[in-house]
């Protein structure tokens, strides 16, 4: 059965979708905000999508819900990419307002921005030993009970769950912090494993992920960040920053 729902302002289409990791995912809203670090979620936005969306599956618990997100988009007046070099600054390329299709369109852009700094003279070599792929990570949860005997034989770390909500192992973070592209916080961690993602959002995983992160990247724990200048165990609040640059 296909079933309709009204067309109303400010929604970006959306719906109720099954994600790849198997959570429920609702919504989106849109909404214009004043600042680019307003990620804030409301009450009002949240009242919007349970009010849209539940037509399409009415005895959903709304108890069930484990968190609610916001992001920001970089839109444009013009409801188009801006791909093209900067007017003042050689060298300087404008890649703006890339939205909903960004991610698909994200190897053309590249190879588009390539070649625009070719027209300016950038001088380019191929790296021969350039490797387009990256290793699948082991996701332990996904794995048979004789391929996860198998992986812990080898890696005894890959028998120590962090994460019981998801399913984490011990290993799986290592692998996460010393992968090429290395996640070194928590919030990095999270969405490379899913280490914290569950029900609990991190209640009983949180501090041996810290731990976990501290040891392997060689830092005091009190160094550990939740993201990128925003400390976790010591260190003044994000907001309390924010409000001393202003003044």
């Amino acid at each position: 059965t296909l079933l309709r729902l009204p067309r109303v302002e400010h929604y970006k289409g959306g719906g109720i979708m099954l994600t790849v990791d198997g959570n429920v995912q609702w919504g989106p809203t849109m909404a214009e905000v004043e600042s680019k670090e307003d990620t804030s979620v409301s009450a009002e936005e949240i009242k919007k999508i349970f009010g849209y969306y539940s037509p399409l599956m009415p005895s959903f618990p709304k108890k069930s819900v484990i968190a609610y997100f916001s992001g920001l988009r970089a839109a444009t007046f013009t409801e188009d990419f801006v791909i093209r070099a900067a007017k003042k600054v050689k060298g300087f390329i404008h890649v703006a307002g890339i939205q909903s299709p960004g991610l698909a369109a994200s190897p053309a852009i590249a190879k588009m921005v390539a070649q625009i700094l070719k027209e300016q003279g950038l001088q380019m070599e191929e790296k021969e030993n350039f490797k387009p792929y990256c290793k699948k990570p082991v996701v332990f949860r996904e794995l048979s009970n004789e391929e996860r005997k198998k992986l812990i034989a080898k890696n005894p770390k890959y028998g120590k769950i962090v994460c019981r909500c998801e399913e984490v192992t011990e290993a799986e973070i290592i692998d996460a912090i010393h992968s090429r592209l290395p996640a070194l916080t928590i919030d990095a961690i999270k969405r490379r494993s899913r280490a914290g993602m569950g029900r609990c959002q991190g209640g009983f995983c949180l501090p041996r992920v810290a731990k976990i992160l501290a040891r392997e990247a060689n830092i005091p724990l009190e160094k550990v960040e939740k993201n990128r200048g925003s400390c976790l165990f010591v260190g003044r609040a994000k907001c309390l920053i924010e409000e001393e640059n202003e003044s």
